[in-house]
């Protein structure tokens, strides 16, 4: 009955990440990484992973080995620059005037294997590429490129595409993959799925384990189905990383207990670490190379530019980075003694298309995809998602297990009491059917729906915890269509709850700040943003934590709250300007009002 939730599964199509909606605190982001196997022989330590990521430094995990006095570490700088090969098509040999390649010597780079121009006097390339730039064109069988042959695995590969027709077809992409000196299929990506904007297509999750030395991707066109169809696709912005070679900085360091951590290291570059068990005189074999894939958090500035419903947000480089995250929260401060206040409502009016007799599939049975193009709170996932105008629904099909998650919330007030609302609707088949709400790994309830008719369900939970995630899905897996979900919690004065209103993406790690507007704030609500950075790497985007929040406080409204005498008692203020008196109750940031002197705090 229950499911696994899917907060760590995401990504496979540059997908948002999961994001926290709302909570009385802000809490950290997950990061995500490649997870290498346990070692199978006893006395060997699994290396778990790296966390508690800095700058110049990060603490290594292991699993405890029975009867191990000691260990002892090996740490290895990785060289990540020489395993990354990008494929753009510059520097081609492009005939003047015209988007054709001189044929006699086209410019590829050495290595790769390009097919191309199987119609005659038709363009070869097109300046509809990866931002602007050269791309190739592919539309007929035969057409499409191949990599060059790695001696090491290659553990990250995406590259750009885009289809500007966007007319419907059967023709496809096939990937196929040299393992072990042979070719085998990877399988099929449908010409039609892929955007007219374009978009990042990253098939790292796809490769299959033990080893891809080379990778193909070819062009496949349906004679039957497609003729008289412009089936072009631009691809350009190949990217592939192969494991990366390392050479041992310092070995043998001794260490107790499960975790070790090393500091004092090079802020851009790579490590990967070893751990071996000490019993009495016998030393254990390495454990298998546990890449550190994190990032170091960015450190925050105190917002500029501050206007009705806009700020720019500011932040520190964070090394290693390729880009950052700018979450934009709405913080709403309860003024009552106590306050029934709405977590979270969604009524998924941003569904336009399809109907309980038609639903539109949106193709997600193989992996979580995000659903923000079609909610208003951004954090919405799901698996075998269908779509009803106004409404989100799904289903299993086959062996898959269709499910709909709301973003992450913080649901930890009230002593983890809350209450979720949700109006369903199942489809004709839908009979003798219940919907499940699971709240979290653990804890779920049913209540019965019915076929074509909608119903108002009430679930009272006491499991709230903050980043706790909900799910929602059928006993036994029939069509439902989800109209509207409203998460409740009662919580005292003073309490601050954070909605998320915007994710901003922001390229380049030299990019430092972000212009933040359009949000529409009410009474008691102020803005605040967390920051995230990312990269891309071994075989999917890694984000940094994010420990801190900064409220976007106007100085100008804070200066105008003064006591009427220079040696008043302090008086504190909700930094929406909700005064609570001679000391405040809850967590938050608050102004502090002394004669007249103002300054922000912090209330742990």
């Amino acid at each position: 009955m229950k499911k696994t939730l899917l907060i760590s599964l995401l990504i496979l199509s540059g997908a948002a990440i999961p994001s926290l909606a709302a909570g009385p605190l802000l809490k950290p982001m997950a990061t995500r990484g490649a997870v290498d196997p346990l070692a199978p022989a006893t006395n060997i330590p699994g290396s778990l992973g790296a966390t508690d990521f800095k700058d110049d430094g990060f603490t290594a995990q292991w699993s405890p080995v029975t009867g191990a006095g000691s260990y002892l570490l090996n740490l290895y700088k990785k060289k990540v620059e020489e395993a990354v090969v990008y494929q753009d098509f510059e520097g081609l040999n492009i005939i003047p005037g015209t988007n054709l390649l001189d044929t006699s010597d086209p410019g590829f780079t050495d290595g790769w294997t390009i097919g191309y121009g199987q119609s005659r006097n038709k363009d070869h390339v097109s300046n509809l590429g990866y931002e602007g730039s050269t791309g190739m064109i592919f539309r007929n069988t035969g057409e499409g490129f191949e990599t060059p042959v790695f001696e090491n695995p290659i553990c990250d590969f995406s590259f750009w595409a885009v289809y500007p027709s966007g007319e419907p077809c059967l023709s496809t992409l096939v990937v196929t993959v040299l393992v072990n000196g042979e070719w085998g299929a990877l399988g099929n990506f449908d010409i039609e799925r892929i955007s007219p904007e374009g978009e990042i297509i990253n098939l790292s999750q796809n490769l299959p384990e033990g080893g891809v030395n080379a990778i193909q991707v070819m062009f496949k066109k349906n004679e039957y189905y497609d003729n008289g169809k412009n089936l072009d696709v631009i691809i350009d912005h190949i990217r592939l990383q192969t494991y990366p070679e390392g050479e041992l900085v310092k070995g043998d360091i001794p260490a107790t207990g499960n975790s070790y951590t090393f500091t004092g290291l090079e802020p851009e570059s790579d490590y990967a670490f070893t751990v071996r068990s000490v019993k009495g005189s016998d030393i254990s074999d390495e454990s298998p190379e546990k890449m550190a894939v994190g990032l170091s958090a960015p450190v925050l500035k105190e917002a500029t530019n501050i206007g009705k419903g806009s700020y720019t947000a500011n932040w520190c480089y964070a090394p290693k980075s390729e880009g950052y995250q700018v979450n934009s929260y709405k913080v709403y401060t309860v003024a009552s003694d106590w306050e029934y206040v709405d977590i979270l409502h969604e009524t998924f009016d941003k569904v336009t298309e399809g109907t309980l007799t038609n639903p539109v599939g949106l193709y997600n049975v193989a992996y979580p995809r995000a659903l923000d193009e079609y909610t208003e709170n951004p954090g919405w996932m799901g698996i075998a998602t269908y779509l009803v105008k106004g409404m989100l629904g799904s289903r299993n099909y086959y062996i898959i297990n269709g499910i709909i998650q709301t973003p992450a919330l913080n649901l930890s007030g009230d002593n983890g009491r809350f209450d979720v609302t949700v109006t369903v609707v199942g489809d004709s088949d839908a009979i003798d059917e219940e919907l499940v709400v699971q709240a979290g790994q653990t804890t779920y309830q049913t209540q019965p729906i019915k076929p074509e008719e909608p119903v108002t369900l009430e679930f009272t939970f006491d499991c709230g915890e903050e980043q706790m995630l909900l799910g929602f899905y059928t006993r036994n897996g029939f069509p439902f269509y989800l109209d509207e979900v409203t998460v409740s919690q009662e919580l005292p004065k003073g309490s601050q709850v954070a909605y998320l209103m915007k994710e901003t993406t922001v390229k380049g790690a030299d990019n430092l700040s972000a212009e933040i507007s359009g949000l529409e704030l009410g009474a008691n609500e102020n803005p605040a943003y967390r920051v995230f950075s990312f990269r891309d790497f071994m075989g999917g985007r890694v984000y940094s934590l994010s420990n801190s929040v900064e409220h976007v406080i106007d100085m100008a409204s804070v200066d105008s709250l003064q006591s009427d005498e220079e040696d008043a008692k302090a008086v504190y203020y909700t930094i929406s300007g909700v005064k609570v008196g001679d000391k405040p109750l809850a967590p938050g940031i608050y102004v502090r009002v002394k004669g007249n002197k103002s300054e922000k705090i912090i209330l742990k």
